[in-house]
């Protein structure tokens, strides 16, 4: 069975809008990993802490036997900030 990373989160993992030129942290990610495992990014830029639960969503479609899930988000929702 494969090792699988799915992340989830908003822009702090979902920031291909950000970095221009340079690799996403997926990309990133992706060249970092040992051969075999794979990484899928079901971060939304935008999410806040609340929104997390529905970026899991896609985590039995895409991975349904992943080894480890990454979450970030900004600290504080968009109405309180």
């Amino acid at each position: 069975m494969p090792d699988h990373v799915v992340l989830l989160g908003d822009s702090i993992f979902d920031n291909k809008a950000y970095v221009g030129s340079g690799p996403a942290v997926i990309d990133q990610l992706r060249q970092e990993l040992p051969g075999g495992w794979q990484a899928t990014l079901l971060a939304v830029d935008g999410s806040v802490t609340a929104g997390v639960p529905a970026n899991c969503g896609g985590c039995r479609r895409t991975a349904p036997t992943w080894s480890s899930a990454w979450a970030a988000t900004t600290p504080c929702a968009r109405a309180a900030c």
